[in-house]
């Protein structure tokens, strides 16, 4: 069932393909849960997005060393408990009273959501950081999986710092091939918490018409603040 949902998830990316842009799906709020697993938190580490621009630093690295790891120790997962509708999809076919914990994956443009275990996004990230193009490139640059840019919002009362990474792909995050190249841009977001950043979930832009949003730095449905990534500041 669960993996069902991650289908449902990579349907909606290719629903989204031929959508020209959207708002985010903002109506669920998850309820924070501890992470089962917490890695001792670096010397150093501070909120505010001066504190993020450098904790960057270590998602580039973590990035470029496709280090899932990385986002799992430092998830902060969810937990939803299904009404017994049909949506949203997390809760698909669920029973009223179910209780789904795990991180949030949604699809930019697109209604498409799942919440994934600690062992399913494992599977899922580990599937990004292997798809992209490295000999293709475009005006954005090489096709290979890069941090790309940095950003912020406030969404009900949350202060969210979110990484931005990109890469040239030509399948869906289910292995479907897309038929065509396309310009993918995925959203890491981050909050900071007892003196750590955890890592709160994600969102998806497979193509090239809806990662324009998150690439171009001109979305204020997006973000209030966005900078492209070239390095922590001194």
């Amino acid at each position: 069932m669960r993996w069902l949902l991650i289908m449902l998830l990579a349907l909606g990316l290719m629903v989204a393909a031929f959508a020209c842009g959207g708002e985010e799906e903002e109506t669920l709020t998850p309820t924070p849960k501890a992470t089962p697993t917490v890695e001792e938190t670096p010397a150093g580490e501070t909120g505010g997005f001066d504190g993020f621009r450098a904790f960057a630093q270590q998602i580039e690295a973590a990035v470029e060393g496709r280090n899932v790891q990385f986002f799992v120790e430092r998830a902060r997962l969810a937990e939803l408990t299904c009404t017994g509708e049909e949506f949203p999809l997390p809760c698909a076919s669920q029973p009223a009273g179910t209780t789904l914990t795990g991180i949030w994956s949604r699809a930019w443009a697109s209604d498409a959501s799942a919440l994934l275990s600690l062992e399913e996004y494992t599977l899922w990230l580990e599937d990004y950081f292997t798809t992209a193009l490295d000999d293709l490139s475009d005006s954005y640059g090489s096709g290979s999986l890069t941090l790309y840019a940095l950003a912020h919002r406030e969404a009900e009362g949350a202060e969210l710092l979110r990484a931005i990474t990109t890469s040239i792909v030509d399948r869906y995050p289910a292995g479907t091939p897309i038929g065509r190249t396309e310009r993918e841009a995925h959203v890491f977001d981050f909050e900071f918490e007892d003196g750590r950043w955890q890592f709160a979930g994600e969102m998806v832009a497979l193509t090239s018409v809806t990662s324009l949003d998150w690439l171009s730095g001109d979305c204020a449905e997006c973000y209030d603040h966005w900078e492209r990534w070239e390095g922590a500041a001194p």
